[in-house]
């Protein structure tokens, strides 16, 4: 059997190939093809407060490495710091060999396949670099950064996020990663506030990070940036902070690079009063690899979606169950979050999971908003355009999905965490320990039915999705209520999602999409289980009654605009088993 090569055997072949390569550094060896494009970049890190943040990047030619120096503001101290590492295109092998930060070894994470035949890297390198820099006076920082084969390695680019007192607004520092595809890729980015040029605090900055282009000697090895449809600029790319060489090829926005053209202020391509930014790359000479993004920002950043629309492998669709948010966590405003919530989410939404557990799904755009209604999904689809909020309506971007498309649409319109509403439906159900009243099955099931037409227009329009060749998957909902422990509550939900899911499961038969009940992962494990995966916990039911009759507000529960509501909306844990049940059936041989 033939031993597989460690990173030493690829380093000699390494060699052999740039010895065979064309005179122009960067460019495809003669009969080279490119493999299938990145899957885009994703939001990787997302830090806000009285923030600055230092970018450069390094490049080794040999064994004692080389030098990357990190700019300090005076007093400020270290909150994260991240490299990013870029093997050297058509090279054809992942990295074993870890690259080292003045002699202590980097983890080599989050390995993404780049479509030049090359990969990519992300680690967070905080305690690696905090206490020197933390100890160090303002000024330049310097750190040796080794390659152990840099024929193998075009460099690494390094992101510090400090804490700086001298910075008097907060802003966000946002950083995304992976590979982006050569035809475009497009990010929606919000912010919290509206843009005022005029303010002094205003800050709206890009940082590219760039591997494996070379721009000299008449060569183009371009990529573009296009801002809210202006053309920044045409010239991203080149080896500004490496060498003109494979296996050097290496640039990054950052500070102190008088020849860098990666470092990109936005304010005179936006328009005063925007809360949002559309930022669009592209690589005309499809073989470069645009790796990393950073964006610092105020107005902070509330949110960044990835994803033109088109092509797009994985589009998950959803209400409030799919932002990652709670009740109290979530500060409504769908004109400035993408996801209409303003902040950070709790937890990460089964979507994300999935994409990050299967390849297959990495190049996802994630179309989600707290408290949308199936039938705002229908009414937006149809118009063209949300009804509040600058962003492509969900069900639009799901007929461009070739791969797979997951939809959580319906529970808002049943008003699934309206405890108030179902206990005065159901309330003689509520007081007694026997079955349900038939009312409160005859409420349930005349709301559900109410929906059907417009669950019928939303799959029609994932037909679209199914002729693409992507798998439509239909996620059911779950009880939020322990069956031990809330006897009452969860028999009435059980009522109202049973009604929902059969509907549901009616109108997507039909279609041939596949049905997900998440129910058989969270029995046990809902309100009142020791184990719950909803944030929603406690189901003392004493007083039942007089609180449903009297909106005393039993059980603990958050004021919204529309009366009391329970938190059922998944945990961590809770995402995570949408994410299992949902992986569980596509593995199990119904996705192609």
């Amino acid at each position: 059997m033939m031993r597989p090569l460690n990173s030493t055997a690829w380093a000699a072949l390494a060699l052999l190939a740039v010895a065979a390569a064309p005179v122009t550094p960067g460019a495809p060896p003669p009969g080279a093809a490119s493999g299938a494009a990145g899957a885009g970049l994703r939001l990787e890190v997302d830090e806000r407060g009285k923030l600055s943040r230092s970018i450069a990047a390094v490049t080794s030619d040999g064994a004692a490495g080389g030098k990357l120096t990190v700019h300090k503001p005076a007093g400020a101290t270290v909150r994260r710091a991240f490299m990013a590492i870029a093997s050297t295109g058509y090279t054809g092998t992942p990295l074993t060999d870890p690259i080292t930060v003045d002699g202590k070894q980097v983890a080599m994470m989050n390995e993404v396949a780049t479509g030049i035949g090359s990969y990519n890297y992300f680690t967070e390198i905080t305690d690696l670099v905090r206490t020197k820099i933390d100890k160090a006076p303002a000024g330049g920082v310097s750190f040796v950064v080794a390659e152990p084969q840099p024929d193998l390695v075009d460099g690494e680019i390094v992101v510090v996020i400090l804490n700086d007192p001298a910075v008097r607004a907060d802003r966000s520092v946002s950083i995304l990663y992976g590979a982006t595809g050569p035809a475009g890729d497009e990010y929606q980015v919000s912010l919290a506030a509206p843009i005022d040029k005029s303010d002094p605090d205003t800050r709206l900055e890009l940082s590219l990070g760039i591997s494996y282009s070379f721009q000299s000697g008449g060569a183009r090895q371009d990529s573009t940036v296009e801002v809210d449809g202006k053309r920044l600029t045409g010239t991203a790319g080149g080896a500004d902070d490496g060498a003109p060489h494979d296996g050097a090829l290496i640039t990054a926005g950052g500070e102190g690079d008088s020849a860098d053209h990666e470092l990109y202020d936005l304010k005179p391509f936006v328009a005063d009063g925007d809360r949002s930014i559309a930022v669009r790359t592209a690589n005309p000479s499809h073989d470069d690899n645009l790796l990393l993004a950073t964006l610092t920002t105020s107005p902070p950043v509330t949110g960044v979606t990835t994803g033109s629309g088109t092509g797009t492998a994985y589009v998950g669709v959803g209400d409030s169950a799919t932002t990652g948010f709670s009740i109290p966590a979530c500060q409504e405003d769908r004109v400035a979050a993408a996801y209409g919530c303003v902040g950070d989410p709790p937890v990460m939404p089964y979507p994300e999971r999935i994409a990050k557990a299967d390849g297959r799904y990495a190049d996802e755009h994630r179309a989600v908003i707290w408290g949308y209604t199936l039938h705002e999904a229908v009414a937006d689809a149809n118009a063209g355009s949300n009804a509040k909020g600058s962003w492509t309506p969900q069900l639009l971007q799901a007929e461009h999905a070739t791969r797979l498309v997951t939809v959580s649409l319906g529970a808002e319109d049943m008003r699934w965490s309206d405890v108030t509403y179902w206990f005065a439906q159901c309330a003689a159900f509520a007081s007694a320990s026997s079955g349900a009243e038939p009312s409160c099955q005859d409420v349930a099931r005349k709301r559900a039915e109410s929906m059907r037409p417009e669950v019928r227009a939303m799959m029609s329009r994932l037909d679209v999705a199914k002729r693409n060749g992507a798998t439509v998957a239909i996620v059911q909902y779950y009880n939020p209520y322990n069956t031990s422990d809330c006897t009452p509550l969860s028999a009435i939900e059980q009522i109202v999602t049973g009604q929902l899911n059969r509907v549901l499961g009616e109108e997507a038969a039909k279609h041939g999409f596949l049905v997900v009940p998440p129910a058989p992962k969270f029995a046990g494990h809902g309100a009142g289980a020791k184990d719950s995966y909803v944030f929603g916990s406690d189901c003392d039911v004493a007083g039942v009654p007089s609180a449903a009759a009297f909106n005393l507000g039993w059980p603990p529960s958050f004021d919204t605009p529309t009366g009391r509501a329970f938190d059922p909306y998944p945990n961590d844990k809770g995402a995570q088993a949408q994410a299992d049940q949902i992986l569980g059936r596509l593995h199990a041989g119904v996705d192609k």
